[in-house]
């Protein structure tokens, strides 16, 4: 212990002198003199150069530095408040101390109020930094929270139990900003709390020098990160990478978010729970000049006015989600495609698999892009009541009857489709069934699945339009025809004709009551369906249109 104490106080001791050489910028520097790790007893601070300590937080003119760690780091604990500490606290900072400084500050119960910055990892070498917020800390800030605000060695900040408030004043932007500068190097933990930024943007590997950069951003538990009135930039400046996750019941919330936004950068994003909320504004995956994005959701909620895909020709987006709910609803009335789900480019790929739920106003599949549904997911486009941008647009124009021009395309290998309505709000002419038959027929809407059939049907009741997947292994009930006695060539009155159960061999059950046979393979020319509750059978030439035999009017009536 001895050795230990003796080796701390020559460490101390020699502190200054390095300060000295490496930059003549004054600066209060922790000391831990006392050996208590007490941050607001001025007795383990003094003045680079002099033996001076400080006797204000308000009055000092030089920045905060804690550049010691481990059993040498700074503690606010429960009950100890420092407020309107002046300018910046500097945790593993080089500018001012040797390069490879490693620094740690814990706020456990204390407050701490600063009039400027908290700076984590502001290094010219290997050093790095890290802040922490427990037991119900509190931390606020004028300016902005940097974290591996420079080349580092990996610097953090962890937010366990507390509220972290950053201000930034009015005429700044700072913010919060990770992996800052060339070669930042920061991380975000968040797994209770919530850290909200008052003013200002959140970035990223974003802003600053130009130069790789990594960040990251976990948030799990029941923390928060509010972005009160400024947009999330994950990936701002060029060749940087980003790794981003939210689990458990956490949060995250802004303006807007924006994923691969810088040239050649990439960045991962992977939700398995929580809350991506974004209602009041847009969110981009692959925005930037060759930008890689992807995102993997599993579960949680992702909610926003709207949706965009390789917004650049040359990114790359997939977003492959199999569990949790996207809802996209136009909520300021004012942008292009509010409300919608956009997939600009060729990048673009969306995968809804698993028990995944998606709802939006519109869709629109551009330049190549590709949509797959498959398992258990469903797909509801609610309909766009925006005449300006209407509910789907296939092609580079708006919607239209004609969509054989259609460059995106829609695998439909499982799940649910539906189009809610019968026919687009803008343009009432323009029928769903008839629509989505064309891009069928045009194969702008197909399926992997051998031997199945796509089928387009109005559901009067619901009023929505269904794309029914059809395969050769449907559902069956225990008789197929359940009071109709086959003669003995095996043919079965239906009411309207003659059929056998090897050319008409299947049953669905439609919402209604209703029971179809469809032949396998067959065009829609061929429905026979029998409605338990009218109590007769309806025959359709041609499935949009057609007839029915009424049995109460003996009569045939149209469809």
């Amino acid at each position: 212990m001895e050795c230990n104490n003796m080796f701390r106080n020559l460490s101390r001791l020699s502190l200054p002198f390095c300060v000295l050489l490496s930059s003549p910028l004054a600066a209060e520097t922790w000391t831990n003199a006392l050996g208590n790790n007490d941050f607001a007893n001025w007795a383990n601070w003094v003045l680079d150069n002099t033996t001076e300590n400080p006797t204000s937080w308000t009055a000092a003119s030089q920045n905060w530095q804690v550049n010691l760690a481990g059993e040498d780091r700074a503690v606010l604990g429960p009950g100890q408040s420092v407020v309107g500490l002046d300018r910046n606290v500097l945790v593993g900072d080089a500018e001012s101390a040797p390069v490879g400084s490693v620094g740690e500050l814990l706020i456990d119960g204390g407050t701490l109020a600063i009039t400027r910055n908290v700076r984590i990892g502001r290094d010219n070498g290997p050093g790095s930094g890290m802040v922490t917020v427990d037991g119900g800390g509190r931390l606020e800030l004028g300016y902005g929270l940097y974290i591996g605000q420079s080349a580092n060695a990996g610097s953090s900040f962890n937010l366990i139990d507390g509220i972290v408030e950053v201000t930034t004043n009015a005429g700044r932007s700072d913010g919060l900003l990770v992996g800052h500068r060339a070669e930042g190097n920061g991380t975000l933990n968040i797994t209770g709390g919530q850290l909200n930024v008052k003013r200002g943007d959140a970035e990223f590997s974003a802003g600053g020098n130009a130069g790789a950069a990594d960040s990251a951003l976990n948030l799990s538990g029941d923390g928060a990160l509010n972005v009160e009135s400024g947009r999330i930039t994950f990936g701002g400046n060029a060749g940087v990478s980003v790794s981003v996750s939210i689990a458990d019941a956490a949060s995250l919330s802004a303006s807007n978010a924006r994923f691969g936004f810088g040239a050649d950068n990439t960045v991962s994003f992977t939700m398995s729970g929580g809350t991506l909320d974004i209602s009041n504004g847009f969110i981009g995956f692959g925005q930037g000049t060759g930008s890689d994005v992807s995102v993997s959701m599993s579960g949680g909620n992702i909610f926003a006015d709207r949706m965009g895909l390789a917004n650049n020709e040359t990114a790359t987006a997939t977003f492959d989600m199999t569990g949790g709910t996207l809802l996209l609803a136009r909520t300021t009335g004012t942008a292009t495609h509010s409300g919608g789900l956009r997939m600009q480019s060729a990048g673009a790929m969306a995968s809804f698999g698993g028990t995944a739920v998606v709802n939006t106003e519109k869709l629109f599949i551009n330049d190549g892009g590709l949509l797959i549904l498959s398992d258990d997911a469903s797909i509801r486009v609610e309909g766009s009541t925006d005449e300006a941008n209407p509910t789907f647009d296939f092609s580079a124009a708006y919607l239209s009857s004609d969509w054989s021009t259609v460059l995106g395309r829609i695998v439909v290998n499982g799940g649910s489709f539906v189009v809610a309505g019968e026919s687009d709000t803008v343009d009432s002419s323009v029928n769903y069934v008839s629509l989505l038959n064309a891009a069928i027929s045009a194969g702008i809407i197909y399926t992997e699945v051998e031997e199945a059939e796509l089928v387009v049907t109005y559901d009067t009741d619901a009023d929505v339009t269904r794309l029914h997947l059809l395969t050769d292994d449907p559902p069956q009930v225990v008789s197929i025809w359940i009071d109709v006695i086959a003669d003995e060539t095996g043919l079965k009155d239906t009411g309207i004709g003659l059929v056998m159960d090897d050319f008409y061999p299947f049953v669905y059950h439609v919402p209604a009551g209703w029971f179809s046979v469809h032949t396998n393979g067959a065009s829609l020319d061929g429905f026979h369906a029998y409605d338990f509750t009218a109590e007769c059978w309806v025959w359709s030439a041609d499935f949009a249109a057609g007839w029915r035999y009424n049995f109460n009017t003996e009569s045939w009536e149209p469809w």
